[in-house]
């Protein structure tokens, strides 16, 4: 059963798909997603359309490349794309997004139940296997809730707050699981069909980054550190007919030319979300196209930000939080590190039901292109802060460098003039969590992607302990204002409380916005069906992608 088209998640009544998408923009705006046809949807921007008419074939293997080593196979405790799109194809979730949509279906269940209480029953396929042979069965579901929300120790949990609805999860039979929930949660079930809660292996997970498996369309190969991931199509994989690919080969380099290259000469098929070419290499590969080849572009709900440590000196001060939001020069940013590639907004997608519109964002105190009276009012925050030019503080500004070397040096030229120093700090992806994890930072510049673009997915950055919350930002009013919107479904008490949430926010300035990105997938003519998102983290399994 499809998702949302055919039910209700506040009644568990039938809809017809016209009333549905009437719905979708209002009533069902409390899930905050778009439609088919908005943002949130692949655009072609050269070469010819990304899916086009014709039988699908079965064989080849699909080559693309990968920026980085994926941190484990472990995908509970991981946080970063460069992981999930590198391991995704292993793995199932319960449902998964309609490729090309925001409506939900099944994925390993073969349809489910909403009740008017938040209850969620899920009917899983037959016939499903993990890799080595064993029964994916509801206990295998349960074990992998359980591991989520409450991990044995050692284990992060960094979306534990997807969670917090969830009073149990039991087992019905062997192929029926049932979620009771405290309350009705309007971004739970889209949740679930986010890579990052696939099923992992209850009897395996020890071995989980030696030999791993799942029930996904491809099977464990090899994997050469920096050198190259290979997956093999599993055979007896539960959807009759999938996948088409032989296998997957993602070759691993930093060097962002070099993929750009490789692509140029055919030696991968495709460059993926998995990669995130810089921009002025989206604009010169753009530019020249190999023959046949195209461009999609597609809104991946990713924004970058400045993420201050708000337990040290000087960002436990909110003036001095506020004064760096008032003085980013965010127009020039897009420029400089996006080549015009952006776009400016707050705290959620500009571009989503609940963000705000790039004009009505353009004339509020720090996003207004003229700064004469944001820079002054900065000044007087930083003076009382005791920071000037003539008393500087010195801070380190740390990031992920393989992926955005330019980004705290930018910062650091706009800080300087004003008395902050910035000591840019290019950290591999695994030397970067290990500061985030222990707090050893002053000031973070990077970009980060929301699962869904709804206010229920900021939680986990801004609301006391959560599990992106690397800052250890603490507000107890910001704490309300976030619990109180996840609970509550009419749309215009929602909107009042998203509307509060996002002043505060502003105003408190723990991770001001900078700009918000696009994402973009180039692709050789013999690549057929691939059909990103939506957003970053949804969809990356390739099962029905296949080569003319």
């Amino acid at each position: 059963m499809a998702w949302p088209p055919t039910y209700s998640w506040y009644s568990g009544s039938r809809l017809s798909r016209r009333r549905f998408l009437g719905l979708a923009a209002g009533a069902m705006g409390a899930l905050g997603v778009g439609l088919a046809g908005c943002r949130g949807e692949p655009t072609v921007k050269e070469g010819g359309p990304a899916t086009e008419p014709g039988q699908p074939k079965a064989g080849g293997t699909l080559r693309t490349v990968a920026t980085n080593d994926p941190a484990s196979f472990d995908m509970h405790q991981e946080t970063s794309f460069q992981t999930l799109t590198v391991i995704a194809p292993l793995y199932n979730n319960l449902v998964q997004f309609k490729p090309g949509t925001m409506e939900l279906e099944g994925d390993l269940a073969q349809n489910f139940e909403l009740m008017a209480d938040g209850t969620i029953v899920f009917h899983l396929r037959d016939n499903i296997r993990w890799h080595d042979g064993r029964p994916f069965v509801a206990d295998d579901v349960i074990w992998n809730f359980q591991r989520m929300m409450s991990p044995p120790q050692g284990v992060r949990a960094p979306r534990r707050d997807w969670f917090d609805s969830v009073d149990r999860v039991e087992a019905i039979d062997a192929k029926t699981v049932r979620i009771i929930q405290k309350y009705p949660r309007a971004s739970f079930l889209p949740s679930l069909a986010i890579n990052w809660t696939v099923m992992l292996p209850p009897h395996a997970i020890a071995r989980i980054n030696e030999s791993p498996i799942g029930t996904g369309p491809f099977r464990f190969v090899e994997y050469q550190r920096s050198v190259r991931i290979r997956y093999a199509k599993n055979q007896d994989y539960f959807k009759p007919g999938l996948p088409y690919l032989d296998g997957i080969e993602i070759l691993i380099t930093t060097d962002q030319r070099a993929q750009m290259e490789a692509f140029r000469t055919r030696q991968v098929d495709m460059l993926s979300p998995m990669s995130r070419l810089e921009p002025p290499l989206v604009k010169e590969l753009q530019s020249a196209l190999p023959s046949g080849a195209q461009v999609m572009s597609f809104d991946g709900w990713r924004w970058f930000a400045t993420f201050f440590n708000t337990t040290r000196p000087p960002f436990n001060d909110r003036r001095v939080r506020y004064a760096v939001h008032l003085l980013l020069q965010r127009q020039e940013a897009i420029q400089v590190l996006e080549e015009g590639l952006g776009l400016i907004g707050s705290y959620l997608p500009p571009s989503s039901p609940w963000g705000v519109d790039e004009r009505t964002v353009a004339g509020r105190p720090g996003f207004r292109p003229d700064k004469t009276t944001d820079v002054a009012e900065a000044k007087r925050l930083l003076e009382q802060g005791g920071i000037t030019p003539g008393n500087p503080v010195r801070v380190e500004g740390i990031t992920r460098g393989e992926l955005y070397p330019r980004h705290p040096v930018w910062l650091a030229d706009q800080l300087k003039p004003y008395g902050i120093e910035v000591q840019p700090l290019l950290l591999d992806s695994a030397e970067e969590q290990r500061r985030l994890d222990q707090k050893r930072f002053d000031i973070r510049t990077s970009a980060n992607a929301l699962q869904l673009p709804d206010p229920d997915n900021i939680v986990r950055y801004y609301i006391t302990g959560g599990g992106f919350n690397y800052g250890n930002y603490s507000n107890p009013q910001m704490d309300q204002l976030l619990q109180a919107q996840a609970r509550e479904l009419d749309e215009a008490r929602r909107r009042s409380l998203v509307t509060q949430l996002i002043s505060m926010l502003e105003s408190e300035a723990p991770a001001p916005p900078v700009y918000w990105t696009t994402n973009f997938v180039f692709l050789h003519e013999n690549v057929k069906n691939f059909r990103p998102g939506p957003g970053t983290y949804a969809n990356n399994k390739y099962e029905d992608v296949w080569f003319s």
